[in-house]
């Protein structure tokens, strides 16, 4: 169905406004609930506050009988030599009626306060003295008229023990429950308020106010009950006194006290009512306004959009020079602004886009002749089919023709493979298509287009996997490895002939120090290769030549970069022995000295034989006289 802009618009409108108008509805309803939640939720802190106050008195006055319990006079139990302290104690903390300590039967033994009539008073049939004896533990009496004083107490207990930690009795502080004062005062609160602890078998405590003298009485409270029998939660009910209150409240530690905090509930209603009102009536005019401007915004929408659609539809069937006319609101006119430059954008990046080919296709040839000088050419294999693709680079390691860069079939890739090397390709290969490693690397020979043989590292991985996670295509490369495994081989070559060479060999850097010597070295001087490293030559002197041999030795090697003579030196074991032995400077391509290489052969045998030549020249071999 066709039908003008306008009536779409309006349709939108009214579609809009009619759930803005049920949000609106809920909204005002969850609102006004927030703000009842937020007010009881404000007075928890409130409750927990006096349970806080109240625990924290308790708390304070189980440290100070524990360290009364301590004292050595308590201890004593000594109704004649009564602790001074209890009377300094109760004169600063008034709001203890008394501090009294009894023996373990209950006997008054000493008492801040006066006895009555002078006589001790036997407090062993009292719940909260059993209780003390019974847990021998710090506890909380049940709240009750003090027997001494008269006053409204709970009385808080610490059992007395003697050095050996038998408990010879208790001490008591009958804390004066009408002396409570919390934190909260009545000028901080909303008129009406009610707070104050209840125990658990409905006893009232302690509250803020007591007009009835209901203070440790058992009161007919539907409020006290639920107070008692919930301990710890929110509740609404009405009092004695016919106010509605929110109630919420906390138990006290090691009590069985629960503190109450009551708020009168008809100002909060009354409030949230005022807010939902308040927030239904500026709904109903941002909806009703909000209504008003979509029209009008209607009307002077539907032209500048007819115009460009009209551009756009020129666009799209392809005429490159097809604008809008800018007319209409701001943001329409703006669009059709937005419309022209895209037009002109997309000439230009339609130019930089071939731009943007160009220099991609400079980078391949920039990657490709890196590759190229590495000789490292690149393959991909399609398992479903066989074949393996190489690059050109491949091409032109294996000496191969351009005409012949053609998909080969991996039975053709494994003819080029040297013999000896097919077996270590497979094990690599099945554990990466398996996904045991992430790919595989192995170095083979490969015969070259002109029949020589190269050798190459391989190295792959799965790129893409089947349902089932079978590899079913890699890619990869080849580096040409020829010229490393040659000089390697020449390396390894260096290294045996060091080893086994009949000389002793010696290599130290510039300043003397060992650096290698080889199996010969250790043969003739009997020291091994991990004794000589780091350490001199001078190990070996045997004293025989003297500072000025030496002198003429580094002179020689200074200026001519080589020295050759016999020295005689000393084995490890001490014994002397002569060897022959040439040093020679090695330098770097800068002519700098790096190190020295010193190749000795032991020549003990033959001194020794010129000797006895030399022996039987000069003397008669008889008489053993000189000739």
């Amino acid at each position: 169905m066709k039908a003008p802009l306008r009536a779409y618009l309006l349709l939108l409108v009214v579609a809009l406004v009619i759930p803005l108008i049920g949000m609106l509805g809920f909204n005002v309803l969850r609102d006004a609930a927030n703000t009842l939640e937020q007010a009881r939720a404000a007075q928890r802190p409130l409750s927990a506050s006096i349970a806080a106050d109240m625990s924290h008195k308790i708390a304070s006055t189980h440290e100070t009988l524990r360290l009364i319990a301590e004292r050595p006079r308590v201890q004593a139990m000594d109704p004649q030599q009564c602790d001074t302290v209890l009377a300094d104690l109760h004169t600063l903390t008034p709001e203890y009626s008394n501090i009294v300590y009894t023996d373990r039967v209950g006997n008054t033994l000493c008492s801040a306060m006066p006895l009555p009539a002078g006589r001790p008073v036997n407090v062993g049939g009292t719940d909260w003295f059993q209780k003390v004896m019974a847990e021998q533990r710090f506890s909380v009496g049940r709240p009750h008229i003090g027997p001494i004083t008269g006053k409204w107490v709970s009385v808080l207990s610490m059992p007395v023990r003697e050095p050996g930690g038998v408990i010879v009795g208790a001490v008591h502080l009958p804390m004066d429950l009408r002396a409570f004062r919390p934190g909260l005062t009545a000028r901080d609160l909303p008129p009406g308020s009610r707070f104050g602890l209840i125990g658990i078998d409905g006893t009232l405590i302690w509250r803020n106010e007591d007009p009835d003298g209901l203070i440790g009485t058992r009161p007919d409270w539907a409020t006290a009950s639920k107070i008692a029998e919930m301990q710890s939660g929110d509740f609404a009910l009405t009092g004695i006194d016919g106010v509605a209150r929110y109630y919420s409240t906390t138990p006290v530690p090691e009590t069985d006290w629960v503190a109450f905090y009551g708020v009168p509930s008809t100002p909060i209603t009354e409030h949230a009512q005022r807010n939902a009102m308040a927030s239904a009536a500026l709904g109903m005019a941002l909806i009703l306004g909000l209504a008003l401007f979509a029209l009008a915004l209607a009307r002077r929408i539907e032209q500048p959009v007819r115009s460009l659609a009209e551009a756009a539809r020129a666009f799209s069937r392809g005429d490159r020079q097809a604008y809008a006319q800018p007319q209409g609101p701001t943001e329409l006119a703006d669009l059709a602004r937005d419309f022209n430059t895209m037009v002109a954008d997309r000439l230009q990046a339609e130019t930089q886009l071939q731009a943007q080919r160009q220099q991609l296709q400079a980078a391949k040839d920039r990657l490709d002749l890196a590759m190229h000088i590495a000789r490292m050419g690149l393959w991909t294999w399609d398992l479903r089919t066989g074949m393996v693709q190489g690059d050109d680079t491949l091409v032109q390691i294996f000496g191969d023709q351009d005409s012949e860069q053609r998909p080969m079939s991996i039975e053709e890739w494994r003819g080029r493979t040297h013999p000896e090397d097919l077996a270590a390709l497979g094990p690599p290969l099945a554990a990466c298509l398996k996904g045991e490693t992430e790919q595989f690397e192995v170095a083979q020979r490969v015969r070259h287009h002109d029949g020589h043989w190269l050798w190459g590292l391989w190295r792959g991985r799965v790129t893409e996997r089947d349902a089932q996670g079978r590899g079913i295509a890699m890619m990869g490369s080849f580096h040409d490895i020829t010229e490393q495994r040659q000089a390697h081989e020449r390396l390894q070559l260096a290294a045996s002939v060091f080893t086994h060479a009949r000389e002793g060999i010696t290599i130290t850097d510039t300043r003397g120090t060992i650096i290698d010597v080889n199996d010969t070295f250790t043969r003739i001087t009997g020291y091994s290769r991990e004794e000589a490293i780091g350490n001199n030559p001078r190990m070996l002197q045997s004293g025989r030549q003297g500072p000025e041999f030496y002198a003429s030795m580094w002179q020689s090697l200074t200026e001519h970069g080589h020295w050759t003579g016999e020295v005689w030196n000393r084995r490890k074991n001490g014994e002397l022995f002569a060897e022959i032995i040439t040093i020679s400077a090695v330098r770097n391509p800068l002519g700098a000295t790096t190190h020295y290489v010193a190749l000795f052969t032991d020549i003990t045998s033959i001194k020794e034989n010129e000797r006895k030549l030399e022996h039987v020249a000069h003397y008669d071999a008889l008489t053993g006289l000189p000739n």
